[in-house]
């Protein structure tokens, strides 16, 4: 909100303190963990765009949301990382042996959520745009071929995980097609259907790692 509302000073405080805090635990991870710090080399550009954007009150446009998706699906190998070795004793060279499960998982995690920019999007402020259906649908069917994949390599929990992706992009076509012929769901029921598939998937997605 602040680089939104151009630095006003009435976000002055809230930014403090915020700051304050993520500056120490940011301090206390690189003094356990210092090979942490290369983890700014992806995120940099990505905290870049969302801020630009922010700034330019484009914070719900598909670049942002894609920006800060993809920054907050790299958090799980990030977590993963700091988990390959104890605390004071890492190197970079751990981030190099983060299980590739992990890396597969990530992919997936952003592929979902990225695809949430476009399925909320066509349910409200786009709704009844072709184009961004068109792409909502072809985003899902990638997704799903890339879930398909892998279920036919690794088998196990990966098919279960396929079998979700079939009926996400389902529901991408569905839910819009319905809202566009009178039949909407309110923005509570999308909220609530986000929820559900985001915890039915985290777990699917812990089953296969």
């Amino acid at each position: 909100m602040y680089i939104k509302s151009r630095f006003a000073r009435r976000y002055i405080p809230a930014l403090l303190t915020y700051g304050t805090l993520t500056a120490i635990c940011g301090v206390a991870v690189l003094v356990l963990a210092p090979y942490a710090l290369l983890w700014v080399i992806p995120f940099l550009p990505l905290i870049a765009i969302a801020v630009e954007e922010a700034h330019c009150r484009r914070e719900r446009s598909v670049l942002s949301g894609f920006a800060t998706v993809l920054a907050a699906s790299l958090t799980l190998p990030v977590a993963a990382g700091f988990g390959i070795a104890a605390p004071g004793t890492g190197q970079w060279q751990d981030i190099l042996h983060i299980p590739w499960s992990i890396w597969l998982c990530t992919i997936f995690v952003f592929l979902y959520f990225a695809g949430t920019v476009f399925y909320v999007k066509t349910n409200i402020r786009e709704r009844g745009n072709s184009k961004y259906l068109v792409a909502s649908l072809a985003w899902h069917g990638i997704a799903l071929a890339c879930a398909g994949i892998a279920a036919f390599m690794f088998g196990g929990w990966w098919i279960a995980h396929a079998l979700l992706w079939l009926v996400l992009t389902f529901r991408a076509w569905i839910v819009p097609y319905r809202a566009q012929h009178g039949k909407p769901l309110t923005i509570m029921a999308l909220g609530m259907g986000e929820v559900f598939a985001s915890i039915v998937l985290a777990i699917v997605w812990y089953l296969c790692i």
